[in-house]
């Protein structure tokens, strides 16, 4: 299927380079229109197009082109934080399978001033979310085809996030002592800007940079969230 999105516009990262040097509520709302015009008009756009791309992989990728579907909030939350800037300088998007996009696993795509972001996975499990995990790596060939999804991405650029523990949960020592120590599975990469995402191959770019990531996905979905 040919994508008919034309790629982002230059004027993007333009703006994402201002935003990040006039970080204040009076800036932005002077330049919404440079945000509606070069953000949020050609990231729901772009969500369109690659949605059935995604779908061939599996039917249940949700790709919604609209605030807080798809395209994340350029508001930040800085209720319980330190940093009180109001805005993200960056372009967030998610691809999810499940209830709501966060939460659950998905691919997420990222453009900022100078640079791409791609990445799939699930930040945190819940409870239940944790133990299925662990149970599957205490299965051999469950296991065996986590690690293969994982060196899938790794053999192509990704990184995977380092353990959230120190050790072994108490139970689980027999399994792979890296892997035991996940809370939450995320691989993620970070690139230079191509020049691919601001012209009509920007769909293709990204969904070929997704598709190291399918097994690791499909591993979570089949083994963990369901």
């Amino acid at each position: 299927m040919a994508s008919t999105f034309p790629g982002f516009p230059k004027s993007l990262p333009v703006f994402l380079q201002d935003l990040a040097a006039n970080n204040t509520k009076d800036w932005f709302e002077s330049h919404r229109d440079s945000y509606v015009q070069a953000y949020l008009e050609p990231a729901t756009a772009f969500v369109t197009a690659i949605a059935p791309l995604l779908a061939e992989w599996d039917a249940g990728i949700r790709a919604e082109a609209k605030l807080n579907g798809s395209v994340r909030r350029i508001h930040r939350d800085t209720r319980f934080s330190k940093d009180k800037r109001p805005y993200h300088a960056r372009l967030h998007l998610i691809f999810w399978q499940g209830k709501k996009p966060t939460g659950a696993p998905g691919f997420h795509f990222l453009i900022g001033p100078d640079h791409m972001g791609l990445g799939a996975g699930f930040w945190a499990f819940d409870k239940a979310e944790l133990e299925r995990y662990r149970d599957a790596l205490g299965r051999p060939k469950t296991a065996a085809a986590l690690v293969s999804a994982i060196q899938n991405a790794t053999s192509d650029g990704y990184r995977l996030d380092p353990p959230a523990l120190k050790r072994p949960p108490a139970g689980y020592d027999t399994a792979d002592p890296d892997l035991i120590r996940q809370k939450g599975l995320v691989v993620r990469c970070d690139a230079p800007l191509p020049a691919a995402l601001f012209d009509s191959g920007a769909v293709s770019h990204v969904r070929d940079r997704f598709e190291p990531l399918v097994p690791l996905h499909r591993w979570i979905v089949e083994n963990v969230t369901g």
